[in-house]
């Protein structure tokens, strides 16, 4: 990016990390790449990582989901 030579793909975090790429004008938002039931086969709510100003501009490369377990004898909530 600051080189002004930017590869077709690149990888990068999704979110606030990813916010100034697309600032930038130099990233193609993809909307009209994925219309063919692309997005119907993703989790809910997967792409607002990469959605700036209602576009889209990139794909997950996978979901990680994390299970908490505890044992309700021995962890304590105070409410």
């Amino acid at each position: 990016m600051a080189v002004n030579e930017l590869p077709d793909l690149f990888y990068t975090w999704g979110a606030g990390f990813a916010k100034p790429f697309v600032e930038s004008g130099k990233v193609l938002p993809i909307d009209k790449y994925i219309n063919d039931g692309t997005k119907d086969k993703l989790l809910p709510n997967t792409l607002e990582n990469f959605t700036y100003n209602g576009k889209i501009y990139s794909l997950p490369t996978f979901v990680t989901a994390g299970i908490f377990y505890c044992n309700k004898e021995l962890l304590i909530i105070i409410i």
